[in-house]
């Protein structure tokens, strides 16, 4: 009898566990298709006025999207700004540029809620030149002069001040590469030099830390020399120092501050103008040790692509240019927590070169870029929503 019941149990043990484990397969069946569904949908919206490759884009205090310059359409070099209602879902003429010019010069939002442009270039000569748009009045004004004139990188201060770092004349020679700083301060309209990078770059990516420092990193030196080399610079003392570089020389590529403070760096590509091996490697550094670590690589190679931090934390990566020359429609998140990279739905027109801006309701406006192996500027805008 006691053999009887115990051996019953042992049957009703093993069929517990035998469903215990087919329940647990079936979730992670679930869970793993799950993970390959992409996420979000994109829908198309308002084509911008003008067609606009490295077009400045930022969001207004207002919540509407201002897009300026941008490289030139036929030839010409683009004073136009145009400005995106959401709430409408249509874009209007705003006031153009006071100087026409090409290139993704940065425009910079600051605490006042005027947007500053700085430098660039136009068909023939590179623009020492600055300005500031007020959307109240829909107008553009000059903000002074840079000390040498370049295309640069701006970076907005936590005081309010603005720091532009190195940059290009495309005019002197092959290119002259410099290492330059200066800061404007909207207070009372001036410009001041500040300490120099340790050596010249350009098209390199800036980011405010959390300490209120400044990380440069990547880009170009003299000669078209990709650099992995990175410095910090310091708005107490007025200069830079190094910190860890990155594992390769790298340009082209996306970087966003996450929601802790680590900054992801992640595509893009290594070796030179000429012959380039795109990359799909991702990089966090962390402000507190000044470290580089590899995190888990996006699922695409790609370089010349929009990102954008979305208001839960993770990494918007969309379109771009792969290895072959083409552009991408295909776009993925990253996940900070986790370290994964999980496919999210495609874009409807595959395009390199263009940006991206967070919108009022956390979904996030592409607009712009290029296609047909970037011979093709573009006006089209999309929306990505989860």
């Amino acid at each position: 009898m006691r053999s009887a019941v115990k051996s019953t149990i042992r049957r009703q043990q093993t069929s517990a566990v035998a469903v215990a484990t087919f329940v647990t397969c079936w979730l992670s069946l679930i869970q793993d298709v799950r993970s390959q569904t992409p996420v979000g949908h994109w829908r198309v919206v308002a084509d911008m006025n003008e067609r606009r490759e490295y077009g400045g884009g930022v969001r207004l205090k207002d919540g509407r999207i201002l897009a300026v310059s941008g490289h030139p359409l036929e030839g010409k070099s683009i004073a136009s700004a145009e400005l995106y209602d959401h709430a409408k879902g249509k874009w209007s003429n705003t006031g153009s540029l006071r100087q026409a010019r090409n290139s993704g010069n940065a425009a910079t939002l600051l605490h006042d809620g005027r947007v500053l442009l700085v430098g660039g270039h136009n068909n023939n000569h590179v623009i020492a030149g600055a300005e500031a748009f007020d959307p109240a009045a829909g107008q553009w004004t000059e903000a002074g002069n840079l000390s040498v004139p370049r295309d640069p990188v701006a970076t907005l201060l936590a005081d309010g001040r603005v720091l532009l770092s190195g940059g290009i004349n495309w005019y002197l020679g092959d290119g002259k590469a410099y290492a330059d700083a200066e800061i404007f301060d909207p207070a009372n309209g001036m410009w001041t030099t500040t300490g120099s990078l340790a050596m010249p770059r350009y098209e390199h990516r800036a980011v405010r830390l959390d300490d209120g420092r400044v990380l440069a990193v990547g880009g170009y030196g003299p000669a078209e020399e990709l650099l992995a080399r990175a410095e910090v610079y310091d708005p107490a003392t007025g200069h830079w120092e190094k910190t860890d570089s990155l594992p390769q020389p790298r340009g082209g590529f996306g970087h966003v501050k996450l929601q802790d403070g680590r900054v992801l760096v992640a595509g893009g590509y290594t070796g030179g103008r000429k012959v380039r091996t795109y990359l799909a490697s991702a990089m966090i550094y962390d402000h507190k040790t000044g470290l580089w670590s590899e995190t888990v690589p996006m699922r695409t190679k790609r370089a010349g692509f929009a990102i954008a931090l979305l208001p839960d934390g993770q990494v918007l990566v969309a379109g771009g240019v792969a290895e072959a020359g083409m552009e991408l429609k295909n776009a993925e998140l990253f996940n900070p927590r986790a370290e994964t990279w999980r496919a999210a739905a495609p874009m409807n027109v595959a395009r390199r070169n263009h940006r991206a801006a967070l919108l009022p309701d956390g979904s996030v406006l592409v607009m712009g870029g290029s296609s047909v192996f970037g011979n093709q500027y573009l006006s089209s805008c999309e929306i990505f929503s989860r």
